[in-house]
């Protein structure tokens, strides 16, 4: 189906799924960008969020949902898996 990707973050947040960069808001400053995913597939599938904090508190919140269904912020793409890229 179609999906919705957001995130909310200070500062900078990429977004990716299956490899294809869907947000790139690579800047400091806080920031809500969005962007659509047009017919994806069933099966499972590789989202990997990128992000970084300039100084001060960070926050970072991804979040995905079903277009059409109304989910906006108070959806949730449910429990994934993270791994900060130093580990």
């Amino acid at each position: 189906g179609d999906f919705i990707f957001q995130a909310r973050s200070d500062d900078g947040v990429r977004v990716y799924i299956d490899g294809i960069r869907l947000i790139d808001a690579w800047y400091d400053g806080y920031k809500e960008p969005s962007n659509r995913f047009l017919k994806l597939g069933r099966g499972d599938h590789e989202i990997v969020v990128e992000f970084y904090e300039r100084g001060g508190t960070a926050f970072n919140r991804v979040w995905w949902y079903r277009e059409g269904t109304g989910s906006g912020a108070g959806g949730s793409g449910g429990d994934v898996p993270h791994r900060n890229r130093d580990e």
